[in-house]
Protein backbone atom coordinates (compact mmCIF):
# COMPACT_ATOMS: atom_id res chain seq x y z
CA UNK A 1 0.00 0.00 0.00
CA UNK A 2 1.24 3.49 -0.86
CA UNK A 3 2.41 5.73 2.00
CA UNK A 4 0.03 8.66 2.62
CA UNK A 5 1.34 12.03 3.76
CA UNK A 6 -1.11 14.70 4.88
CA UNK A 7 0.06 18.29 4.50
CA UNK A 8 -2.03 20.84 6.38
CA UNK A 9 -1.71 24.41 5.12
CA UNK A 10 -2.75 27.66 6.84
CA UNK A 11 -4.75 30.42 5.16
CA UNK A 12 -1.52 32.09 3.98
CA UNK A 13 1.64 30.24 3.14
CA UNK A 14 4.98 30.38 1.41
CA UNK A 15 4.83 27.95 -1.51
CA UNK A 16 8.43 26.75 -0.91
CA UNK A 17 7.50 24.46 2.00
CA UNK A 18 4.70 22.71 0.13
CA UNK A 19 7.01 22.36 -2.90
CA UNK A 20 9.56 20.58 -0.68
CA UNK A 21 6.89 18.16 0.57
CA UNK A 22 5.75 17.52 -3.02
CA UNK A 23 9.33 16.76 -4.12
CA UNK A 24 9.77 14.39 -1.17
CA UNK A 25 6.56 12.54 -2.02
CA UNK A 26 7.66 12.20 -5.64
CA UNK A 27 11.02 10.74 -4.56
CA UNK A 28 9.54 8.18 -2.17
CA UNK A 29 6.46 7.49 -4.31
CA UNK A 30 4.10 8.57 -1.53
CA UNK A 31 0.61 9.95 -1.95
CA UNK A 32 0.43 13.60 -0.90
CA UNK A 33 -2.91 14.85 0.35
CA UNK A 34 -3.16 18.60 0.92
CA UNK A 35 -5.84 20.05 3.15
CA UNK A 36 -6.37 23.62 4.29
CA UNK A 37 -7.79 25.22 7.38
CA UNK A 38 -10.21 26.91 4.96
CA UNK A 39 -11.29 26.20 1.40
CA UNK A 40 -8.66 28.48 -0.12
CA UNK A 41 -5.06 29.46 0.57
CA UNK A 42 -3.26 32.70 -0.25
CA UNK A 43 0.12 31.77 -1.71
CA UNK A 44 2.63 34.46 -0.80
CA UNK A 45 4.37 35.95 -3.80
CA UNK A 46 1.42 35.17 -6.09
CA UNK A 47 -1.03 37.16 -3.96
CA UNK A 48 -3.87 35.10 -5.33
CA UNK A 49 -5.93 32.44 -3.63
CA UNK A 50 -5.72 28.77 -4.54
CA UNK A 51 -8.66 26.49 -3.79
CA UNK A 52 -7.97 23.54 -1.47
CA UNK A 53 -10.14 20.95 0.23
CA UNK A 54 -10.96 22.12 3.74
CA UNK A 55 -9.66 19.90 6.55
CA UNK A 56 -12.36 18.06 8.48
CA UNK A 57 -12.48 15.01 10.75
CA UNK A 58 -14.94 13.12 8.51
CA UNK A 59 -12.69 13.14 5.40
CA UNK A 60 -12.51 9.45 4.39
CA UNK A 61 -9.36 10.02 2.27
CA UNK A 62 -7.24 10.98 5.26
CA UNK A 63 -8.36 8.74 8.12
CA UNK A 64 -5.47 6.38 7.44
CA UNK A 65 -2.62 8.84 6.82
CA UNK A 66 0.84 7.61 7.74
CA UNK A 67 2.64 10.90 8.29
CA UNK A 68 1.79 14.55 8.86
CA UNK A 69 3.44 17.73 7.56
CA UNK A 70 2.38 20.99 9.18
CA UNK A 71 3.09 23.80 6.74
CA UNK A 72 3.82 27.26 8.14
CA UNK A 73 2.68 30.70 7.19
CA UNK A 74 2.86 34.16 8.73
CA UNK A 75 2.64 34.01 12.52
CA UNK A 76 -0.74 35.77 12.53
CA UNK A 77 -2.16 32.76 10.61
CA UNK A 78 -0.39 30.09 12.59
CA UNK A 79 -2.29 30.54 15.83
CA UNK A 80 -5.39 29.30 14.03
CA UNK A 81 -3.51 26.08 13.20
CA UNK A 82 -2.11 25.78 16.73
CA UNK A 83 -5.57 25.81 18.31
CA UNK A 84 -7.56 23.95 15.63
CA UNK A 85 -9.39 20.93 17.08
CA UNK A 86 -9.39 19.43 13.59
CA UNK A 87 -5.60 19.72 13.30
CA UNK A 88 -5.35 18.21 16.79
CA UNK A 89 -7.46 15.26 15.61
CA UNK A 90 -4.89 14.41 12.92
CA UNK A 91 -1.95 15.02 15.26
CA UNK A 92 -3.45 12.44 17.65
CA UNK A 93 -4.11 10.03 14.78
CA UNK A 94 -0.51 10.15 13.51
CA UNK A 95 1.05 10.03 16.99
CA UNK A 96 -1.10 7.00 17.88
CA UNK A 97 -0.06 5.19 14.69
CA UNK A 98 3.64 5.93 15.23
CA UNK A 99 3.89 8.10 12.14
CA UNK A 100 6.30 10.93 11.55
CA UNK A 101 5.30 14.55 12.15
CA UNK A 102 7.18 17.28 10.32
CA UNK A 103 6.70 20.94 11.18
CA UNK A 104 7.99 24.07 9.50
CA UNK A 105 8.86 27.29 11.35
CA UNK A 106 6.17 27.59 14.04
CA UNK A 107 3.71 24.97 12.81
CA UNK A 108 5.03 22.27 15.18
CA UNK A 109 3.46 24.19 18.08
CA UNK A 110 0.11 22.70 16.98
CA UNK A 111 1.40 19.39 18.38
CA UNK A 112 1.91 20.89 21.84
CA UNK A 113 -1.53 22.51 21.71
CA UNK A 114 -3.18 19.14 20.99
CA UNK A 115 -3.20 18.35 24.72
CA UNK A 116 -0.56 15.67 24.51
CA UNK A 117 2.89 15.63 26.02
CA UNK A 118 4.52 14.58 22.76
CA UNK A 119 7.09 17.40 22.55
CA UNK A 120 8.25 17.12 26.17
CA UNK A 121 11.99 16.45 26.16
CA UNK A 122 12.14 16.42 22.34
CA UNK A 123 14.61 18.55 20.42
CA UNK A 124 12.92 20.89 17.97
CA UNK A 125 13.86 23.98 16.01
CA UNK A 126 11.36 26.77 15.41
CA UNK A 127 11.05 30.24 13.97
CA UNK A 128 12.56 32.38 16.76
CA UNK A 129 9.54 34.57 17.51
CA UNK A 130 8.85 35.22 21.20
CA UNK A 131 5.39 33.62 21.24
CA UNK A 132 6.69 30.51 19.45
CA UNK A 133 9.62 30.11 21.83
CA UNK A 134 7.29 30.57 24.83
CA UNK A 135 4.88 27.89 23.56
CA UNK A 136 7.75 25.48 22.85
CA UNK A 137 9.08 26.06 26.37
CA UNK A 138 5.65 25.48 27.91
CA UNK A 139 5.47 22.18 25.99
CA UNK A 140 8.75 21.09 27.55
CA UNK A 141 10.51 20.94 24.19
CA UNK A 142 14.24 21.51 23.93
CA UNK A 143 14.65 24.27 21.35
CA UNK A 144 17.91 24.18 19.41
CA UNK A 145 19.36 26.71 17.02
CA UNK A 146 19.84 24.16 14.22
CA UNK A 147 18.24 24.77 10.84
CA UNK A 148 16.72 21.26 10.91
CA UNK A 149 16.22 19.09 13.97
CA UNK A 150 15.24 15.45 14.19
CA UNK A 151 14.21 13.68 17.38
CA UNK A 152 12.47 10.34 16.99
CA UNK A 153 9.35 10.86 14.90
CA UNK A 154 9.52 14.66 15.02
CA UNK A 155 11.36 16.54 12.26
CA UNK A 156 11.37 20.33 12.39
CA UNK A 157 12.70 22.92 9.96
CA UNK A 158 13.41 26.45 11.14
CA UNK A 159 13.12 28.31 7.83
CA UNK A 160 12.98 28.14 4.04
CA UNK A 161 16.78 28.26 3.44
CA UNK A 162 17.01 24.84 5.17
CA UNK A 163 14.47 23.06 2.96
CA UNK A 164 17.11 21.10 1.01
CA UNK A 165 18.54 19.73 4.24
CA UNK A 166 15.02 18.97 5.49
CA UNK A 167 14.32 17.00 2.30
CA UNK A 168 17.55 14.98 2.72
CA UNK A 169 16.68 14.10 6.32
CA UNK A 170 13.09 13.20 5.46
CA UNK A 171 14.29 11.05 2.56
CA UNK A 172 16.61 9.16 4.90
CA UNK A 173 13.72 8.63 7.38
CA UNK A 174 11.05 7.65 4.85
CA UNK A 175 12.98 6.51 1.74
Amino acid sequence: MKTKILAIVPTRQNRSELDAVERLCDKIKAELIVRGLHDSVLIEGNEETTPVVQLNTEDKDIQDVDHLCLIAGPLMCMKEMWFSETVHHYVHLVVKSGGLIAGFCSAIIAVSCANIDYLRGKKITVWPAKSVLERAGEAGAIVTDKSVEIDGNIVTCKWVPALDLWEEIMLSKLG
